[in-house]
């Protein structure tokens, strides 16, 4: 099936995806959502570069597509389909960098906050605005966003469902780089290349240290890449 939302380039053993549904201002909802998880099924790339086409990264969650939903079991099902997703992303053991080009708004920080490094473009903005809708996080972010931000800054920026620009968001920790257009997705590909180059990649997640962080070391030593390694030296 062609991808609706989505276009993508593959390179490299780098997939490089795009939110491209602009007349929705790249609204995420469960159909992005599941092309994006089948395409990196399909795809099973060594690393991944997340960006958009028009001038809206993510505007968030698709309230028009909620509308539309009868019940709230239907409401609360789809969404933890959407969170399943970003979990999952969240857990792949690939380097995954995200470069925001213009605004980002409430699901879509929550997406962003699923990658290892972002980057946003000087005239980004961020917000997180889900309580002037009447809610809170429901994809996971809040927990993925206490590993960028502190608590304190979180639930300050939370309460008040105010508007970051990028600058504000690197001083806090929410992006990594401030970077021009032209340059952002060329970035973040050089990034991802160089991370994938230094090999082992599952051991850094930070689910590997709270589970078994013994066990992965015992894994790793004398592994065939760690033999290579050690080789070198005389």
């Amino acid at each position: 099936m062609p991808l609706t939302k989505l276009k993508y380039s593959y390179s490299d053993e780098v997939l490089v995806v795009f939110l491209n549904h602009i007349e929705s201002y790249n609204a995420f909802d469960i159909h992005m959502a599941t092309e994006l998880w089948e395409l990196l099924e399909k795809e099973k790339p060594k690393a991944l570069v997340l960006s958009n086409t028009g001038n809206t990264f993510c505007s968030g969650g698709n309230l028009k597509y909620y509308k539309a939903l009868e019940t709230k079991e239907e409401g609360v099902a789809v969404n933890q389909k959407i969170k399943s997703i970003l979990n999952g992303i969240n857990d792949l053991a690939i380097p995954k960098a995200c470069f925001v080009q213009g605004s980002c708004y409430g699901g879509g920080v929550e997406l962003l906050s699923c990658f290892d490094k972002t980057y946003g473009s000087p005239s980004s903005l961020f917000g997180l605005w889900q309580r002037r809708i009447g809610l809170s996080f429901g994809w996971g972010g809040g927990e993925r966003l206490l590993k960028r931000l502190s608590e304190s800054d979180l639930q300050a920026w939370l309460f008040e469902a105010s508007t970051l620009s990028s600058y504000e968001a690197l001083r806090l920790g929410l992006i990594d780089e401030v970077a021009l257009s032209f340059q952002g997705i060329e970035r973040a590909i050089l990034w991802s290349k160089t991370s994938q180059s230094l090999g082992e990649e599952s051991f850094c997640k930070t689910k590997a240290f709270k589970d078994n962080e013994q066990n992965v070391f015992e894994d790793l030593w004398l592994s065939e890449k760690h033999k290579d390694v050690l080789k070198k030296f005389n």
